[in-house]
C-alpha cells in the first residue's frame, strides 16, 4: 500500500444545507482503490469512507437508501435525537436486495451540534420481497420468496459507515475561531484476502479483530496533513470501523477536546492522548 499522500476530507455528499434536505445512498458491492491497492468491498456512493452528511438542528432530512447488494441491510443514524422507529431510524427495518427505501430524519431545533456517525445496521431477521413499494416493512417474505440476511459487521468492514455532522461546532469556539479550518477525520481498518476482497464472515472465514489489520485515515494509509505554526484547526475525529479501537496521540502538541459523541462537553479539557472505541466520535 501507498503511504505518506497528502491527507484527503472524505467526499461531501450535500454541501448546501437547507430546511428539507434530500439525500440518495446506494450501497453496492464496490471495487475501490484503498492506499494505491485495488480492494473488493462494499460502498456507499463509491467510497471506502462513506460521503460526510451534514444536517442542521431543526431540519427534515429525506434519505434514500438504494440497495444494490446481494443481501439485505438498512441504515442507522448512531446518535441521533431522532424517532426510533417506522421510516426514521428503526434499528431492525430490513431493505431487501433491489429494494429501495426512504427515512425521514426530523431533528430537534435544539439538537446537540457535533459529529455523530451512520451505518449499516442489518439486523432483521424477515424480509419483504424486491417490491420497492414495500420495501422497510419489516413483514415475513412469501413462502417463495429467499431471504438473504445481511451481517451488520461484514458490511460495516467492508466499507458501508461514514460520519454525520450536525450544525458547526466552530460556534462553540471563541468568535476569533469560527472560520477555521475543519477536517473529518475517519478511523478504519482493513484487511484483505488473497484476492484483495475486505475480509468477512462466513462458513469458511471470520474476521478477526485481534489479526494484524491495516489502521487507515479516510481511507489513506498514514497521510500528511499540513497546518502552519501557529494555526488553529478544528478535526472532528470518529472511529468508523466495526471492532478495534484506537489510542491516538500527537507527538509534542495536546488536544483540546469541545465534543464527546456528537454532544458538546460541560468542561474542555486538555490532554496528550485520545483513546477512542468503535462508534466514538470526538470533536478537537
Amino acid at each position: 500500500m501507498t503511504s505518506g499522500q497528502p491527507f484527503a476530507d472524505p467526499p461531501v455528499l450535500d454541501t448546501v444545507t437547507s430546511p428539507n434536505m434530500t439525500i440518495t445512498l446506494n450501497a453496492h458491492d464496490t471495487r475501490f482503490e484503498v492506499a494505491g491497492k485495488q480492494v473488493w468491498g462494499q460502498s456507499y456512493n463509491g467510497s471506502f469512507i462513506a460521503p460526510t452528511l451534514h444536517l442542521v438542528p431543526g431540519e427534515h432530512a429525506t434519505i434514500t437508501l438504494v440497495n444494490n447488494l446481494s443481501v439485505a441491510t438498512d441504515l442507522h443514524f448512531h446518535g441521533l435525537h431522532v424517532s426510533p422507529s417506522n421510516d426514521s431510524d428503526d434499528s431492525f427495518l430490513c431493505i431487501a436486495p433491489g429494494s429501495t427505501f426512504q427515512y425521514h430524519l426530523n431533528l430537534p431545533a435544539d439538537h446537540p451540534v457535533g459529529t455523530y456517525w451512520y451505518h449499516s445496521h442489518a439486523m432483521g431477521t424477515t424480509c419483504p420481497s424486491n417490491d420497492s413499494s414495500m420495501a422497510g416493512m419489516d413483514m415475513p417474505p412469501s413462502p417463495s420468496a429467499s431471504f438473504s440476511p445481511g451481517d451488520v459487521e461484514n458490511q460495516i468492514f467492508a466499507g458501508l459507515s461514514g460520519a454525520l455532522v450536525v450544525g458547526d461546532d466552530r460556534a462553540l469556539l471563541p468568535s476569533a475561531l469560527h472560520d477555521i479550518t475543519t477536517h473529518a477525520v475517519n478511523l478504519k481498518d482493513v484487511q484483505l484476502d488473497k484476492t484483495g476482497h475486505i475480509v468477512q464472515n462466513s462458513d469458511t472465514t471470520s474476521i478477526d479483530s485481534n489479526a494484524s489489520t491495516v489502521r487507515l485515515v479516510n481511507g489513506q494509509l498514514l497521510p500528511a496533513l499540513t497546518i502552519k505554526p501557529g494555526e488553529t484547526q478544528l478535526w472532528r475525529l470518529a472511529n468508523v470501523g466495526a471492532d478495534i479501537w484506537y489510542h491516538l496521540q500527537l507527538d509534542g502538541y495536546r488536544f483540546t477536546v469541545i465534543g464527546q459523541d456528537g454532544v458538546p462537553v460541560s468542561k474542555v479539557t486538555t490532554t496528550d492522548t485520545l483513546l477512542l472505541p468503535p462508534a466514538n466520535a470526538t470533536t478537537y
